[in-house]
């Protein structure tokens, strides 16, 4: 251990506090914990911004002052499987230690743990909390298992406990006790995106936001389970995956940041490679594919940086190969986007035209999605239409993909020109 407690040491001693924390969060809180072997270590200021970094730094704190008091025993929030979840068996037979130690814990690592439980039916774990003398966390701990509990004072610990027993859901008993008190309070954090027109330079832009409902207000529980508040001020790739462990159950927010980022982002105007971490995740076969991350696949596969737009392409076969993907919706918010202006059909005839050559069964995918982006109904088409319709037209024939019937009389109904009345003419000769 001794080569770990002196770059430790090496990381501490590299420059002023605040210096390191900002330009590798991470590793100096990792330091900062290994350091605990070595003496005494200087805990962070008590007041830094709400986001995932400053989450950690209270995190680490925390086990710092565990660690020295109560060695040999397992913090309560500690993960046992990946992406940050804690089964809940193993989180009773920890509290249970706890208990038989006499080893008090704070609230906020109280809430972390919950947060981080991995949600469904556990009655063996539900019997085994049963058993435990009760208190507050205790009773919260049942609650999120689905237990009849009554809802007790302690706010932040059932706020918590009601995103496990409804992870994305409203809890009506915690409503009625509470109120609203903020997004993933009560209620579920729901979030959209729109675009707005702004002035650049004297010259007209389209711009995305990201809006949350139930808004946020002076009330807020003091523990949510974002601790962002939409604010999204993280940069680092290692500060964005830390903050999707903090409610793994419900990667929502996680995912409204990444809209946020890259959808604001989406001309490449400011080297952000850092935003990668959200697309990775959605590479993760158990992440499900929510309504705000099928927005994130959307404005990602029509980026314009290539690296990026590859990893969109990746996770869109990922998500498609094993039935993650609502077509549908997907087709509908890149229809959104284009027909905004954020995005361009170049860009998503490259983008798809890569996600067809990945896999056998996805030409046929790919199609689908193209005729349910072109159907837009009375709206006219998005600028650069032609570019879909020729690589709708090259997928047919070269991959032998056969299209609805109904997709002449879409195809035909749409009112363009240039390019885009000539790949209309040579798809409806195709199509016969």
């Amino acid at each position: 251990m001794q080569p770990v407690f002196a770059r430790a040491q090496n990381v501490l001693a590299s420059g002023p506090w605040h210096a390191r924390w900002y330009l590798q969060p991470l590793a100096t809180a990792l330091a900062r914990f290994a350091a605990v072997a070595a003496g005494p270590v200087m805990l962070a200021p008590g007041k830094i911004k709400q986001s995932a970094s400053a989450e950690l730094s209270r995190r680490i704190d925390d086990l710092i002052v565990f660690a020295g008091r109560h060695s040999g025993l397992s913090s309560l929030c500690t993960p046992t499987h990946r992406g940050g979840f804690i089964a809940p068996d193993a989180l009773v037979a920890r509290l249970a230690a706890h208990l038989g130690a006499g080893v008090p814990s704070s609230q906020d690592e109280q809430v972390r743990a919950l947060l981080r439980l991995a949600s469904g039916d556990w009655p063996a774990a539900r019997a085994a909390a049963r058993a435990l003398p009760q208190g507050p966390f205790v009773q919260a701990l049942r609650y999120a298992l689905g237990d009849d509990v009554a809802i007790g004072s302690e706010r932040a610990l059932f706020a918590a406990a009601a995103r496990i027993r409804h992870p994305g859901g409203d809890d009506a008993a915690l409503l009625a006790a509470y109120g609203i008190a903020g997004p993933d309070g009560a209620c579920a954090a729901r979030y959209a995106w729109d675009v707005y027109p702004e002035l650049e330079y004297g010259e007209p832009v389209v711009r995305l936001r990201v809006t949350v409902t139930p808004a946020h207000s002076d009330a807020d529980l003091p523990y949510m389970a974002m601790r962002w508040r939409g604010e999204f001020s993280d940069r680092l790739e290692s500060e964005l995956l830390y903050g999707a462990t903090i409610l793994p159950s419900c990667l929502d927010a996680f995912f409204a940041c990444g809209v946020s980022r890259i959808g604001s982002n989406i001309d490449w105007r400011i080297a952000q490679w850092d935003d990668r971490a959200f697309l990775g995740v959605l590479l993760d076969a158990a992440t499900p594919v929510t309504p705000i991350a099928t927005s994130l696949l959307a404005l990602a596969l029509g980026g314009k940086e290539p690296g990026q737009s590859a990893m969109a392409v990746d996770a869109l076969v990922a998500v498609v190969l094993e039935a993650r993907c609502d077509i549908a919706l997907l087709a509908g918010e890149i229809r959104k986007i284009l027909l905004s202006r954020l995005g361009k059909a170049a860009r998503y005839a490259r983008s798809l035209a890569s996600a067809a050559r990945a896999d056998a069964a996805m030409p046929g995918a790919v199609c689908a999605l193209l005729c349910a982006v072109l159907d837009s109904g009375e709206e006219a088409p998005p600028k650069d239409t032609g570019a879909l319709l020729e690589l709708l037209l090259e997928l047919s024939l070269g991959h032998g993909v056969v299209l609805a019937p109904e997709t002449a009389a879409m195809i035909g109904s749409l009112k363009l020109s240039g390019k885009g009345k000539a790949a209309q003419k040579a798809l409806l000769a195709h199509l016969g």
